[in-house]
């Protein structure tokens, strides 16, 4: 049994969010703390590309429109201290 909580005397958004993913292979679980106190996780763009890009041309063997689109972007584990892995009970 998973829920959502929020501790006493404190406001409505300073509670645990519960967040399920399927990429999640066994039963382990983390915490996670709020970004701005302890980052765990930096994220990057390639200078000049933060928005995605979408190409598109007229298809030459077929009757059709091609699409392609690209995001350059990274993430990299900055600190130990903003996110805990608990493992499958």
């Amino acid at each position: 049994m998973v829920q959502s909580i929020t501790p006493a005397n404190t406001t409505p958004d300073a509670g645990l969010q519960v967040v399920v993913d399927p990429r999640i292979p066994d039963a382990s679980w983390f915490v996670a703390a709020d970004p701005d106190l302890h980052a765990a996780v930096a994220t990057a763009y390639r200078r000049g590309a933060e928005d995605p890009e979408l190409m598109a041309r007229d298809g030459f063997d077929i009757d059709a429109r091609e699409y392609k689109g690209r995001l350059d972007f990274g993430a990299a584990v900055v600190g130990a201290t903003g996110m805990v892995k608990t493992p499958a009970a």
